[in-house]
């Protein structure tokens, strides 16, 4: 689907920030733990979204100065040549990333008497594609606008990624004290593409689960992730949930 709502955007990040998720956690005794992009109440986004402040982000993401921020801060500071705003914005991702996943390892060895739910979001093998497949850091000149549909690129980045998701999953399994339930899910799929695709292109997600039990009953190809957390919470927290309409949807800003 695609909405025509004018604030989609502005109105998900304030039920991601509000989300009933984690208050059923947290009730049921779960430590929170966000290293994600997004704002969650009572813990802000651990990462760098950019030239704004992380806490102005939402409150300012309707203006013309936030608009003028994202669409032309790029090219402005290019035009002004300034290398170091440059090296900032296109190395954000990386630095994040790299934050990111550092915590998630750290997190998984802490004993807690607390049962814990970690949201992590790395935004790998989203551009820009900084590593080769064998970990070699590609050169500054390949990370600027004009490689983001540089598919040999994007598949190297890809590798390495995948290699990296491994490596960060067995660092969880290995440091759980109980069998862990781990949701390795994408939030869209491959967006450069040099010619016109049909929209089904953009929501190839990568899902892949793990369930203490093995038990993958309805869970299959097809679902989308609107019924995922729907699934696990009836399955693993003996809730009664409904199933919605497996669907996806193209938010505007």
């Amino acid at each position: 689907n695609r909405y025509r709502q004018k604030n989609d955007l502005a109105y998900s990040y304030e039920v991601i920030k509000k989300s009933k998720l984690i208050r059923f956690f947290k009730s049921t005794g779960y430590e929170f733990y966000n290293y994600s992009i997004f704002d969650f109440k009572g813990q802000p986004a651990a990462m760098n979204l950019g030239l704004l402040p992380a806490k102005t982000k939402l409150i300012t993401s309707q203006t013309f100065l936030s608009r003028v921020n994202r669409d032309l801060s790029y090219h402005l500071v290019t035009f002004l040549k300034s290398k170091k705003e440059i090296r900032k914005r296109v190395y954000s991702n990386k630095v994040n990333n790299e934050q990111s996943y550092r915590s998630t390892i750290e997190i998984s060895k802490k004993k807690s008497p607390k049962p814990k739910f970690v949201y992590t979001h790395l935004e790998m093998p989203h551009y820009p594609y900084y590593y080769d497949k064998n970990g070699k850091e590609q050169p500054f000149e390949k990370l600027e606008e004009d490689y983001q549909v540089h598919k040999p690129a994007y598949i190297e980045y890809l590798q390495y990624s995948n290699a990296k998701l491994l490596e960060l999953i067995d660092h969880i399994l290995k440091n759980s004290k109980e069998p862990p339930i781990i949701i390795l899910m994408g939030d869209h799929g491959f967006r450069h593409f040099t010619e016109k695709v049909e929209d089904k292109y953009h929501f190839l997600n990568l899902t892949s689960i793990h369930l203490p039990g093995k038990n993958y009953e309805n869970i299959n190809d097809s679902m989308s992730g609107v019924n995922l957390f729907r699934v696990i919470l009836n399955r693993q927290f003996k809730q009664n949930l409904p199933y919605l309409k497996d669907s996806t949807s193209y938010l505007n800003d």
